[in-house]
């Protein structure tokens, strides 16, 4: 829309669905009655939350990995619509790109309703290898639809992904600690992005796009494969999974569907 019409109505359509999404939201009737419980500071909410992800092998390396991916992904949005500008056909192509990330998204959103492996950790983190391979197809660049293919495959990763977490993690934690160790995932996982940001132009001006973009895909992979070590990463199972004929159940229906 931004390569075909002024910037300004795209602008508009945006705001326009953040209203629709507000109207969502006002439509929502939620439960009038809630637990009561005691008050707490917040600091003391902070410190139940920390104890919480403490005890959990699975939660605290995973933060380190969420960090060390959303630092490494910074780089592709900050320097995609550089290496489209001087490589490819500008605002078009990068458009182009980001469009193939909303069908990916769409597409991940779809795969995840569907999927439910009986260990959805082990599944998760490799998924998001899709992270660096999109890294290093920008890096070269690869021809426009493989770029497109890559964004598409990014997206319905993170989607994939997140939504296994997610899943895991409200399987997992118990619902009054719930919002606590959420929290502290979002601001762990979180705060690196805007640090990738930053240090991805200056990087880039100092060793270069494509060292960068390298850089940032060695990063990626070992967020993703060195969490793999971790015991109970690897043998986490869904609590509904059950083993039929030496195969997991949820891993079967998948096969035959």
């Amino acid at each position: 829309l931004v390569a075909t019409i002024c910037y300004e109505v795209v602008f508009a359509i945006d705001a326009a669905s953040f209203v629709l999404s507000g109207l969502f939201l006002v439509a929502m009737r939620l439960p009038t009655v809630r637990p009561i419980r005691e008050r707490t500071s917040f600091l003391a909410d902070v410190r139940e939350g920390a104890r919480e992800v403490a005890s959990r092998t699975w939660l605290w390396t995973a933060f380190i990995s969420f960090a060390l991916g959303n630092l490494a992904m910074a780089p592709y949005w900050v320097l995609g619509p550089l290496v489209a500008e001087t490589e490819l056909g500008g605002a078009r192509d990068w458009g182009l790109m980001m469009t193939g990330g909303a069908i990916g998204g769409v597409l991940g959103g779809a795969i995840a309703f569907r999927w439910k492996p009986a260990r959805p950790l082990f599944v998760s983190f490799p998924v998001m290898l899709v992270l660096p391979a999109a890294l290093l197809a920008l890096a070269v660049p690869l021809p426009l639809p493989l770029l497109v293919v890559g964004s598409t495959l990014l997206v319905a990763g993170i989607v994939v992904g997140n939504t296994l977490w997610q899943t895991v993690v409200q399987q997992q934690v118990p619902n009054e600690k719930l919002a606590r160790v959420d929290a502290l995932d979002w601001m762990v996982s979180l705060v690196f992005m805007p640090a990738g940001y930053i240090a991805a132009g200056p990087l880039a001006e100092a060793i270069g796009v494509t060292s960068t973009l390298v850089l940032a895909a060695s990063i990626a992979v070992v967020a993703k494969l060195g969490i793999l070590v971790v015991p109970s990463i690897r043998t986490m199972r869904r609590p509904d999974a059950v083993e039929v004929g030496g195969e997991p159940e949820a891993e079967a229906k998948l096969l035959s569907a």
